[in-house]
């Protein structure tokens, strides 16, 4: 695949704010990128929804139902379960998610507590300064305009 979180996150970014702003179409616009619901999340042209589930413990049915509302959680591994995965693989691939949960939602080495509250608008502009930041081409373009510039907007 060769793109990186990051990466995959400014593109996501970028083909949204792309299609909000400038197509204008109705989309359905999927991610696993569970950050961007923050860039969209007070944007009136942007309804969020995901696909309905219910859990037992750990084990997760899908319900095949689009419902209104954001889920943070990714069943990832719930899907390799059901794709008949081994078990032995399951159990590491849930050790590892674990671990990076915990380092993605521990305190920093200054001892701060993750971002909410008043300073989660500041950290949310920050971000897509950010991503606006990594989208931008050394001529001043953006990726997206790059892309359509190539020809691969449209076939």
């Amino acid at each position: 695949r060769g793109t990186s979180t990051f990466d995959g996150t400014a593109i996501a970014y970028a083909v949204a704010k792309n299609v909000i702003n400038n197509i204008k179409c109705r989309c359905l616009f999927s991610t696993h990128y569970h950050g961007l619901t923050d860039s969209f999340i007070d944007n009136p042209k942007v309804g969020m929804y995901h696909m309905a589930f219910s859990q037992q413990g750990n084990d997760i049915t899908f319900l095949y139902k689009f419902t209104k509302g954001i889920c943070n959680n990714s069943f990832g591994i719930n899907c390799a379960k059901l794709a008949g995965m081994p078990q032995k693989m399951l159990m590491r691939a849930q050790e590892k998610a674990d671990d990076l949960h915990k380092q993605m939602h521990k305190e920093d080495n200054d001892g701060d507590a993750p971002i909410s509250g008043e300073n989660a608008t500041e950290a949310k502009k920050e971000y897509e300064d950010i991503l606006s930041a990594i989208l931008q081409d050394t001529d001043g373009g953006t990726l997206i305009d790059k892309i359509k510039s190539e020809g691969g907007g449209k076939k």
